[in-house]
């Protein structure tokens, strides 16, 4: 299902992660009523216990966003910079297959 942000700013929508942005406390909960009555004009609810409301900073998608902007997680960077470097061609071959296959699919 699809859910219409128009006229939703401060919204973000990635499958079934929602997050709500404000300036202030009010902007927050006003953006956060209306998201509300959206998803209950679609029959759709969340679950209380996995909510998180007013933080001043979260990760999402692999980032970490707060009042400063958005920012890589170094714990995603160390993995890619400690990852080790094939030795050979078949070991380089062994690790791209995957997005080789990956990619050919999306041609079809």
């Amino acid at each position: 299902m699809e859910i219409s942000t128009t006229g939703l700013e401060g919204i973000g929508i990635f499958q079934d992660d929602i997050i709500v942005a404000g300036k202030t406390v009010e902007e927050h909960n006003n953006r956060l009523k209306k998201l509300l009555n959206v998803l209950s004009e679609v029959g759709l609810r969340v679950k209380q216990n996995k909510c998180s409301f007013l933080k001043n900073s979260i990760e999402y998608l692999g980032h970490k966003i707060d009042e400063h902007g958005l920012h890589k997680l170094t714990k995603h960077i160390n993995a890619i910079q400690s990852a080790l470097v094939p030795e050979n061609k078949t070991i380089a071959a062994d690790i791209l297959k995957p997005l080789y296959s990956l990619l050919r699919q999306e041609k079809k």
